[in-house]
């Protein structure tokens, strides 16, 4: 299980490091791949991240999911890359899991036209105006629709990375996590749970 994981700088601090804390609880293979021109960079509220790979040097390889953080200006810098763009509609055309956080569904997502598909999406409050038109908007911590998962803020990355972990792992996987990290009987992970329910 390999997941890839990109960020730019001013992505959001605390979304970049629960998706990747998650996914690592449950054992899943973590690629951190850079849209900027360096491995290296500096994220919204100044946290310096050294990344794995561009993500240039990565358009070819597969991964079992293609997951972003938000922030702004990061979900710009997100939007903007090409790279991704590719690997992230070969991610959809394969059936594989990719998601956003934050502002990144509505600014990355929707104009790259990876939720013209998709029936039901969360972002954080504001960034709905930008959302495609055919798109329902939810207010759940987390929303599944089809293979495209979003979230809406740093308070909610945690669900985010444990929904991941359900549907690619196990929700079995995911609830030990969520104990372990005293969020299981949080309203927001009745919002996982329904996703993995239906």
């Amino acid at each position: 299980m390999n997941v890839l994981v990109v960020a730019a700088d001013d992505s959001e601090d605390i979304e970049l490091v629960a998706i990747i804390d998650v996914l690592s609880r449950g054992s899943i293979k973590v690629t951190l791949a850079s849209v900027m021109e360096s491995k290296d960079i500096t994220l919204a509220h100044g946290t310096k991240v050294a990344c794995d790979v561009l993500i240039g040097d990565v358009i070819g390889n597969n991964y079992d999911a293609v997951l972003l953080p938000g922030g702004m200006p990061g979900a710009v810098h997100l939007g903007n890359s090409e790279a991704l763009k590719k690997i992230l509609h070969k991610a959809r055309e394969s059936k594989k899991l990719y998601g956003a956080i934050c502002a990144t569904p509505a600014v990355a997502l929707g104009p790259m036209g990876l939720l013209d598909d998709v029936e039901t999406v969360t972002c954080y409050p504001g960034f709905e105006e930008r959302l495609p038109s055919s798109a329902c908007y939810s207010t759940r911590a987390v929303v599944k629709s089809g293979n495209c998962l979003t979230s809406r803020s740093p308070g909610t990355a945690i669900y985010f990375g444990l929904a991941a972990v359900s549907l690619l792992k196990s929700p079995e996987v995911a609830e030990d996590i969520a104990k372990g990290m005293l969020v299981d009987t949080t309203r927001e992970m009745d919002d996982v749970r329904a996703i993995w329910q239906t």
